[in-house]
């Protein structure tokens, strides 16, 4: 029986491995003894990309998981499910978000790993070793290789992204997180990314135990009077170095905050961008919340009677 989930560009579904077939671009299948370790520890962390193909689905990335899975007995695995020209919408459309949104880390590392998953799927050419148009090896002059074309997009290094690529692949939630929230380095979470999955977390939990502590600072005691004149410092600082920029952005962030409100109001948005619009806000809100202390904290202590 098909569970479905519906997507803006594919749809999500649990399907019969027996109707799945490796699709013509497959290769290098053979090695999978990582994936008939892990994939009984950890479960299926990515769904396969497929294409319908008559009653059956070819498999377009994934056909390791799919040999591994055989293997194994499973009876069946996740899917997503592109129809027509929808693989190559959601590529511009990851594209799109890469380039404009402020993203995580997380969030960058998983796109981009997704991205190239399709990106290959669509110019298996560009694979190393791939096969050219005229069946000869090497790459296509036409389609560059991903981790080339998304640096010059994205104005990083291709090493850059070859190891945010390797994050959002192979690691695992709690190592990304830890990635992102910067608990481990660069270099940490791609050697996590790198181990097998069911032991990334107990090295994780090493590396997080061996970090330092910061050392408490030695406090002195301050009576009010030193205290207002160390804020009064503070604000002072603040008036001559930033006033007018601050100034600045918090009209422009008020008249942004108004025009959004009377967009909403003249057309109301759709219930899935409502849903994510509250998120942005609600997000917005703790941060001036936090601002607003911030603020607080610098301002001149009244005098105790």
């Amino acid at each position: 029986m098909e569970t479905t989930v519906e997507g803006r560009h594919a749809t999500e579904i649990d399907v019969p491995i027996s109707s799945l077939v490796h699709g013509a671009s497959a290769r290098n299948v053979e090695y999978i003894q990582n994936l008939l370790d892990s994939l009984p520890k950890v479960g299926q962390l990515h769904p396969l990309l497929v294409r319908r193909k008559g009653e059956q689905y070819e498999v377009l990335a994934g056909n390791r998981r799919l040999k591994a899975a055989r293997e194994l007995g499973w009876e069946t695995l996740r899917v997503r499910v592109y129809e027509g020209e929808s693989m190559r919408q959601e590529l511009a459309s990851l594209h799109e978000n890469l380039v404009r949104m402020a993203l995580s880390k997380e969030e960058e590392a998983l796109w981009l790993a997704r991205q190239k998953e399709i990106y290959l799927a669509l110019y298996p050419e560009t694979k190393r070793g791939g096969k050219k148009a005229n069946g000869h090896g090497g790459r296509s002059k036409k389609n560059e290789p991903f981790t080339k074309k998304a640096a010059k997009e994205t104005n990083q290094s291709e090493r850059t992204v070859r190891r945010k690529v390797k994050i959002g692949q192979d690691a695992i939630l709690a190592v990304r997180k830890a990635w992102s929230n910067e608990e481990i380095t660069d270099n940490e979470a791609e050697r996590l990314a790198g181990l097998p999955a069911e032991e990334q977390q107990a090295e994780l939990e090493r590396i997080l135990a061996q970090a330092p502590v910061a050392a408490p600072q030695p406090t002195v005691a301050m009576t009010a009077t030193e205290q207002s004149a160390v804020t009064a410092t503070k604000l002072s600082a603040v008036a001559d170095d930033n006033a007018i920029d601050l100034v600045g952005s918090g009209e422009k962030l008020v008249a942004d905050a108004k025009a959004l409100l009377e967009s909403i109001k003249r057309t109301p948005p759709p219930a899935g961008t409502a849903a994510s619009l509250i998120g942005q806000v609600t997000a917005a809100r703790d941060v001036l919340m936090e601002i607003t202390l911030t603020l607080r904290a610098v301002l001149p202590i009244a005098p105790q009677a």
